[in-house]
């Protein structure tokens, strides 16, 4: 290009790009992968005649008219000699300027023509063209702040939202996101997807609200494309609540009666006051009151469980009515409260 645009001016440029690779052009080539395809460039003929090396190979003009790095092969052209020929063959004083005389391109001699192959320069621009992805393909799915696939409740206490790095490839498609629990469709909680520049990483968000009125603690990721019904992928998610459980569920029968004990512990950084321990459901007037240190004794109002300390509640089955189930509740002053743990009661 320093032979036709000389003081490469970033206005000059501009104009280049403007005039020969504008995005408004009507006429587009595509060439497939691993293909090719023929390109015919036209070049203006004014000054390609009036190029400095246009009379090189000429006999009639003397070596010393030209400069030996203007008609050399291996070199640039340089500045242009202090004189030039005309198209008749006749030397004459050069003008100032880069452009020379015009000397018509079928006069020229092969030397001039080796010199325009090695000089002149045709740019060639373009873009890779991507197929349109169907699908967004899901490798990994990481949360804020442990950076491993649990939510802990009790660690984003006050955040309106649980963070999640979810990676893969065609993320961008990806409109919406859903944690599900395998065994229940409607213990669920719907979450936000976002991509920001690359779309093999997008940025998940769940309300902790949300997360903390989840049943259970393991759940499967799904998404959903824009209009398109959830799917499911194939990574989960540890829902890990402010406060667990173990047993996570009781089992009654007519020879198993109990007492049976569950142990409530605090996973949260504070003290955790709980207001009630109840059961309730359809099967809740065969079991008795709950007993244990998580429950209040009058004249207490409530029960103090220090952060990172456990508590128990014992229950036991005092008539059978036949089979069905109850649930034991405990109310709290945390996020997610009630907790519910699932009572059954079988019969032979």
């Amino acid at each position: 290009m320093i032979n036709i645009f000389p003081d490469h001016t970033i206005e000059h440029i501009n104009h280049v790009n403007d005039l020969g690779f504008s995005a408004s052009s009507a006429t587009k080539t595509i060439v497939p992968v691993q293909g090719s395809i023929p390109l015919v460039t036209f070049l203006a003929q004014k000054p390609l005649e009036q190029l400095p090396f246009a009379h090189c190979g000429k006999k009639t003009i003397p070596e010393a008219s030209l400069t030996t790095s203007r008609c050399s092969i291996d070199t640039n052209p340089s500045s242009p000699s202090s004189t030039s020929s005309s198209a008749d063959g006749k030397e004459s004083k050069a003008d100032d300027s880069y452009y020379g005389r015009t000397l018509r391109f079928s006069k020229w001699d092969p030397l001039a023509v080796a010199l325009l192959e090695r000089h002149i320069f045709v740019i060639i621009a373009g873009v890779h063209i991507k197929e349109a992805a169907k699908e967004p393909t899901f490798a990994s799915i990481t949360c804020a702040p442990g950076d491993n696939a649990t939510i802990t409740l009790s660690k984003v206490t006050g955040a309106a939202a649980a963070n999640c790095t979810l990676k893969g490839t065609d993320l961008d498609l990806v409109s919406q996101v859903e944690l599900q629990s395998p065994t229940d469709s409607n213990d669920k909680v719907d979450g936000a997807s976002s991509v920001s520049g690359d779309n093999t990483q997008a940025t998940l968000q769940f309300n902790t609200t949300d997360l903390a009125k989840l049943k259970g603690t393991t759940y499967t990721l799904y998404y959903s494309l824009k209009g398109g019904s959830p799917e499911a992928t194939k990574l989960t998610v540890t829902v890990q609540p402010v406060i667990s459980f173990s047993p996570a569920s009781l089992s009654f029968s007519t020879t198993d009666r109990g007492p049976k004990t569950i142990t409530l512990s605090n996973d949260g950084t504070t003290a955790l006051t709980i207001k009630s321990v109840k059961v309730t459901g359809t099967k809740s007037g065969d079991f008795g009151a709950p007993t244990g240190s998580c429950v209040p004794v009058a004249p207490a109002t409530t029960a103090a469980v220090p952060s990172g300390k456990t508590c128990t509640v014992s229950l036991t089955l005092a008539t059978t009515t036949g089979s069905g189930t109850a649930s034991l509740s405990v109310d709290y002053d945390g996020t997610g409260s009630p907790q519910v743990i699932q009572v059954t009661e079988s019969s032979p």
